[in-house]
C-alpha cells in the first residue's frame, strides 16, 4: 500500500513541480519532505493545513487514507480529456459576439463557485494570464 509520502510525491509530480519548489510554496524545508517521502517521519496537522492552503484541489482524506472518492475518481476521468477540450466546453456559449465578454466569464467563474459550495463570494474580476508574460483583465460591470 502507497505511503503518504509516495501519495505527496505522486501529487508533487502531477503538479509538474520540483520538491524544491513544492517545499518553498509549502514553507518547509526540503528535508522535511524528503523524511516525508522516505516514511522517516509523518506530516503534521499544521503541515496537511498548510499544503490545503497551497494547493486547494488536493484531497486530504486521500492523502492520509489513499482512499479516492467518487469525485476523484470522476476528475480522473475527466482529466484524461484534451484540457483545451474541456475548456471549450465551458466557454463556447460566450463566443457570440452579442454577449457581453467580461460579464459572461465573471458570471462563469461564480457559478462554478457557487457550484462548489462557496454562496456567500462573488466574483468582480478575472485575470487571465498569458505563457508571453501578458495578461487581460475582464470585470464585472
Amino acid at each position: 500500500m502507497d505511503s503518504i509520502g509516495q501519495r505527496l510525491k505522486q501529487y508533487i509530480e502531477e503538479k509538474d513541480l520540483s520538491a524544491i519548489e513544492f517545499s518553498e510554496l509549502v514553507g518547509i524545508q526540503r528535508s522535511s519532505l524528503s523524511h516525508l517521502y522516505s516514511g522517516r517521519n509523518k506530516p503534521s496537522i499544521d503541515l496537511l493545513l498548510k499544503i490545503k492552503n497551497q494547493f486547494h484541489d488536493i484531497n486530504l482524506e486521500w492523502l492520509i487514507t489513499g482512499v479516492k472518492t467518487q469525485n476523484d475518481l470522476e476528475a480522473d476521468n475527466n482529466s484524461s480529456q484534451d484540457s483545451s477540450q474541456a475548456l471549450k466546453k465551458d466557454v463556447t456559449y460566450v463566443n457570440n459576439p452579442s454577449v457581453d465578454f467580461d460579464n459572461q466569464l465573471v458570471n462563469i467563474i461564480e457559478n462554478k463557485s457557487r457550484s462548489q459550495g462557496s454562496k456567500n463570494r462573488e466574483s468582480i474580476k478575472v485575470l487571465v494570464f498569458y505563457n508571453d508574460g501578458s495578461y487581460e483583465e475582464f470585470k464585472k460591470s
